[in-house]
């Protein structure tokens, strides 16, 4: 089995003002999936990742392109819809795909609502972040949560590695923001309501990060990759990162 340890501020950027305690409702774990999981969903995702690439790809140009109403940069955005096979559920998945998100490079997929998440991200993570955080985020019992997801791919088909710059989640995607980590190594800042204090944080291979209460509303955060932030042999060759985003709310 895993050996899963909950971390607390457990890095800090040097040019920041360090505080005495962590962003209220912060939470990291590491190890999440044992090796065989991991390999599992790492083969699932970069699938997932494929079918996105082709489902854009086919009659692109033909395919409407949407002003987004409700994202969380502001920035103004447009995604194209897409649906997905979702063989290991035997159903059609259906997202909002992003081609151009944050910076250059990085790729944002949402999937609407419980019944789009796919399979795979049920049977392999969905389990394990229950038992691992379920009691420090009180959402609810397994059994009353509705699940949103969303996938997040960092290319390396541009010269620099892109980032997500700071901002909050919407509203829709419920009480808790769940951010499990695959690929190279990246640094997760949260930053204060006044934006006067920072705190930062490594997102490694197999790590969660779990945002709720205060750091989930009132908090912003951001994801940035080193300049060393090469491809992943793991991944695809068009990858350097995934990032595959949950949030709940309880029925």
């Amino acid at each position: 089995k895993a050996t899963v340890s909950v971390l607390y501020c457990t890095m800090f950027r040097a040019s920041c003002v360090r505080l005495s305690k962590c962003a209220p409702g912060f939470h990291q774990a590491t190890s999440l999936l044992s090796e065989d999981d991991r390999s599992d969903l790492v083969e699932s995702a970069v699938r997932l990742y494929q079918d996105i690439e082709e489902s854009n790809r086919l009659d692109n140009s033909e395919r409407v392109s949407h002003k987004s109403v409700n994202h969380n940069l502001d920035l103004e955005r447009f995604y194209k819809k897409i649906s997905i096979h979702d063989v290991e559920g035997g159903k059609t998945v259906q997202g909002q795909h992003f081609e151009k998100y944050g910076d250059p490079g990085h790729q944002l997929t949402y999937f609407m609502g419980n019944a789009n998440v796919p399979n795979f991200v049920k049977r392999i993570l969905i389990p394990k972040v229950e038992a691992t955080f379920l009691a420090i985020s009180e959402v609810g019992p397994p059994e009353k949560l509705q699940w949103r997801f969303t996938f997040n791919a960092y290319s390396t088909i541009v010269p620099s590695p892109p980032s997500f710059p700071y901002h909050k989640d919407i509203e829709a995607n419920g009480k808790v923001t769940l951010i499990y980590s695959l690929g190279c190594d990246a640094v997760f800042d949260l930053r204060s309501p006044d934006q006067c204090h920072v705190q930062s944080f490594p997102l490694v291979d197999n790590s969660v990060a779990l945002l709720s209460g205060e750091a989930r509303y009132d908090w912003s955060h951001r994801v940035t990759l080193g300049s060393d932030a090469l491809h992943d042999p793991e991944l695809h060759p068009k990858l350097r990162r995934m990032s595959l985003v949950l949030g709940c709310h309880s029925s």
